[in-house]
């Protein structure tokens, strides 16, 4: 079996949503008007269906989605180039805009493209520049038992040990 997700977000606008997606390098793969107006934009491995709903405005979109990927400072790269070879410059406030890249935690780096509706596409990739390290549970808790004076309640407490 191979499974993939596609999210279809909300859009005020299926023009300007082609038109920021286009920018950024995305193709349009579909576009039916009837019976109701949507797009399918995809770039590399990243796919995205946008439906047109009147009432969705840029300050008040829920639509999301993440991207994990292995090379997000590739794709951040990518962007950038294109942003700026489409729009001349690059988006980073207001809507539509994309965010600058940065180490989001010490296992995950990353950035956001916000369009024109507000939507998030949140891209991603796990780091190994910190990994957590951890004892393993039963040492740990026979460590802290040993320590506190109450090695008996371990077995209370972690009876498996």
């Amino acid at each position: 079996m191979s499974e993939f997700t596609i999210p279809m977000l909300p859009c005020s606008s299926v023009k300007e949503v082609i038109k920021f997606y286009q920018a950024l390098g995305f193709e349009i793969t579909r576009k039916p008007t009837a019976p109701n107006p949507y797009v399918c934009v995809r770039f590399g491995g990243i796919e995205i269906h946008f439906f047109s709903m009147k009432q969705t405005g840029s300050k008040g979109s829920y639509g999301t989605c993440y991207v994990s990927t292995s090379d997000a400072d590739g794709l951040y790269k990518s962007f950038t180039d294109s942003l700026k070879r489409n729009l001349g410059k690059i988006p980073f406030s207001g809507i539509p805009r994309l965010t600058p890249i940065k180490d989001l935690s010490s296992e995950e780096r990353g950035f956001d493209i916000v369009d024109p509706t507000g939507n998030w596409i949140r891209i991603g990739q796990k780091t190994e520049k910190n990994p957590v390290t951890t004892s393993s549970p039963t040492k740990t808790a026979k460590s802290v038992f040993k320590n506190s004076g109450k090695a008996s309640l371990d077995k209370v407490f972690f009876p498996y040990l």
